[in-house]
């Protein structure tokens, strides 16, 4: 499906369409362009955040989990920064989009090819109790499995929350600082020592900040997820005062610290309370609260926060729009307090993932 992108163009939709209408080109172009992408997540979905992510969770223990969500934590950024670098080269067109897609498809393709003969079941896998479709499709939906899992969804509605809040400034950052930031910065005062140095120790108290609560984390997750939630709240309201450049940089550390170690437990809770044989029939549960309920109601969030923006700038479409505000961060901070409460119900129910569900 990736591949494929590479043979979508105008000149080939009107071939295979048959159209000679600009107009209607260009409409056929963007709407093939939607449903590819729109199969091709759904392709990625089902193996990654569905079977992938499943499998995941029956080879490794809670012991471990929280290393192996720093990893897939670190993933992400180095081949978002490795197709970024070769994406470069097609906009620049030392190679072309063609070139660029294929070869991308190609090597998806080769990985799939070596995970065919590397990823073993794991043995130890409980065989599901039921074999209809259907009703594990809809398993994690029944209100008896909310009641018996009731840790697993306070992990969950902790998890969403979070989430929100963080596609409640994320959508807009880059923008943020586009528009917003750098421009109260004359080019000159770029070379000011002083940003170089907020800089340098806002890294250090990211670095310092993640490695202690994640150490911290490993006796027991409660002593990293308070503190980082603390972090990320304190962080999000101190970027919504922070005007100044050197005032954003430091900001950035607590919110980095924060959402780092917050992301890493929270999905690491998230697998210790799955059950051991139904780690499938809850990938699609944990995709609603982790990425359809914050990518809906987070970015429109940010949006309504920045409404009253005096600034505007064009789009890639032509379109004005209100450049975001630090209001969205404070916005954001409002939403990570509600954090507190299923965690702190979580709390008191207990973090060993060992310990029997009382209540039916």
């Amino acid at each position: 499906m990736t591949a494929l992108f590479g043979l979508i163009s105008r000149d080939h939709i009107a071939a295979l369409f048959h159209l000679s209408d600009e107009v209607k080109i260009l409409t056929a172009t963007v709407w093939t362009v939607i449903l590819m992408d729109c199969l091709m997540t759904f392709m990625g979905s089902t193996s990654n955040d569905s079977v992938f992510n499943a499998w995941v969770t029956d080879v490794t223990a809670p012991e471990n989990r929280p290393k192996v969500e720093t990893v897939f934590a670190a993933l992400p950024i180095v081949a978002m920064g490795a197709v970024v670098g070769v994406g470069s080269l097609a906009q620049s067109g030392v190679i072309g989009y063609d070139v660029f897609f294929l070869g991308l498809g190609a090597f998806v393709v080769a990985c799939g090819i070596v995970g065919l003969f590397t990823l073993e079941e794991p043995q130890h896998r409980i065989p599901s109790s039921t074999a209809n479709y259907w009703s594990d499709l809809f398993y994690g939906f029944r209100p008896s499995v909310i009641r018996t899992h009731k840790r697993l969804y306070l992990a969950l509605s902790t998890l969403g929350f979070f989430a929100i809040a963080v596609q409640v400034f994320f959508p807009y950052l880059l923008i943020y600082i586009q528009y917003m930031v750098l421009p109260g910065v004359p080019a000159m005062d770029l070379w000011d020592v002083t940003y170089y140095i907020c800089a340098a120790v806002s890294v250090v108290i990211m670095l310092g900040g993640i490695i202690l609560l994640l150490k911290l984390g490993g006796k027991n997750k409660v002593y990293a997820m308070v503190p980082a939630s603390i972090c990320f709240v304190a962080g999000l309201v101190s970027l919504f005062f922070a005007h100044d450049l050197r005032a954003v940089l430091l900001g950035v550390a607590p919110t980095v610290v924060g959402y780092a170690v917050l992301m890493i437990m929270l999905n690491a809770s998230v697998r210790d309370f799955t059950p051991e044989d139904k780690a499938g029939q809850f990938q699609g549960i944990r995709m609603i609260f982790y990425v359809l309920l914050p990518m809906v109601i987070g970015p429109a969030l940010g949006n309504l926060a920045s409404a009253s923006s005096a600034v505007t700038y064009t789009d890639e479409y032509g379109v004005s729009q209100n450049a975001p505000t630090s209001a969205m961060f404070l916005c954001a901070a409002a939403v990570a307090v509600l954090v507190f409460l299923p965690l702190g119900f979580l709390i008191k129910k207990g973090f060993t993932p060992t310990a029997e569900e009382n209540e039916a």
